[in-house]
C-alpha cells in the first residue's frame, strides 16, 4: 500500500508540481528529507510511529516516505501556496487536516502504527506545524531550523527518546 501511494503521489506531482521552480524550492525539499532521516537516527529503535508492510521493513518505507513521498507533498504544497496571509492560513489547514486523514486511513489499515505514548491525534498538530516549518523555510530558513531544533529536543524529552 505504501508503494502504491508513492508511485501515485509521484504521479501526482509530476503532473501537478510547478516544476518551473524546482530550483527555488529544493533547499526545502532537502530540509523536509534531513529532518526525517534526522528522525531515524534519533528514535534508532524506539520509535514514535512505524510504517507497516508485509513486503518491506519499517526502515525501507521510512526511507521512501523521506525521499519520494515527503519531497512529493512538500513540493505539491509549495508550488500552490497562495499569496495572502489568510488563504494561505486555510491553505496549510486543509494540508494538515489532509496529512491527517490519510494518516488515519493508514493507521486503520495496520500500515501505520504508533509507539511509545505517541498516538494518532498527535499527527493533527506535528502537521500543522510541520506545513508551517516548511512554508516558512524559504524565507526564514534560519529561523525555522532553530524551532526545528527545539521541537525535536521537545519531542526526546516528552516521549523519553532514549539518547
Amino acid at each position: 500500500m505504501h508503494v502504491l501511494f508513492s508511485f501515485f503521489l509521484l504521479l501526482t506531482t509530476i503532473k501537478w508540481g510547478n516544476w518551473k521552480k524546482l530550483t527555488h524550492h529544493l533547499d526545502t525539499l532537502w530540509y523536509v528529507s534531513s529532518m526525517s532521516l534526522l528522525y531515524l537516527i534519533i528514535v534508532d529503535d524506539y520509535h514514535l510511529w512505524t510504517y507497516e508492510s508485509i513486503w518491506l521493513t519499517s526502515k525501507e518505507l521510512t526511507l521512501i516516505h523521506s525521499f519520494i513521498v515527503l519531497p512529493s507533498i512538500t513540493f505539491l504544497y509549495i508550488s500552490h501556496m497562495p499569496r495572502k496571509m489568510l488563504h494561505r492560513s486555510f491553505y496549510t489547514l486543509a494540508w494538515a487536516l489532509g496529512s491527517f486523514l490519510f494518516s488515519w486511513m493508514f493507521y486503520k489499515l495496520e500500515r501505520l502504527s504508533f509507539h511509545n505514548n505517541y498516538e494518532l491525534w498527535m499527527d493533527l498538530p506535528f502537521y500543522v506545524i510541520m506545513y508551517i516549518f516548511i512554508s516558512l523555510h524559504r524565507t526564514r530558513p534560519f529561523l525555522i531550523y532553530g524551532l526545528s531544533i527545539l521541537i525535536i529536543i521537545f519531542f526526546i524529552l516528552f516521549f523519553k527518546v532514549p539518547w
